[in-house]
């Protein structure tokens, strides 16, 4: 997902879904996709200076209790992070 473009993030609280609008190198659009989340931190310090390109995908990780976290760290210094039942990242080609 490096160098791909966050264009957006949605969010549905009352099904508790949260998708990630991206655009990947070919400059299609695709979804990251998280299920029944639980926390959502979405910063905006902009310490590296403005940017909303993908520098670097973590996980899906486990975690104790049974969920699934993600961070996504944009080019901007920002580390959004999510934890969901289920989070479905698009392939990276």
């Amino acid at each position: 997902m490096h160098d791909w473009t966050l264009r957006s993030i949605s969010v549905d609280l009352e099904v508790g879904n949260v998708i990630f609008h991206l655009r990947d190198s070919r400059s299609e659009r695709v979804e990251l996709k998280a299920f029944d989340f639980v926390e959502l931190h979405v910063p905006r310090t902009l310490d590296w200076g403005p940017s909303c390109s993908v520098n670097n995908c973590e996980g899906p990780i486990d975690t104790a209790d049974g969920k699934q976290k993600l961070i996504v760290e944009l080019q901007s210094g920002h580390r959004l992070s999510i934890i969901a039942s289920q989070i479905k990242i698009p392939d990276d080609d």
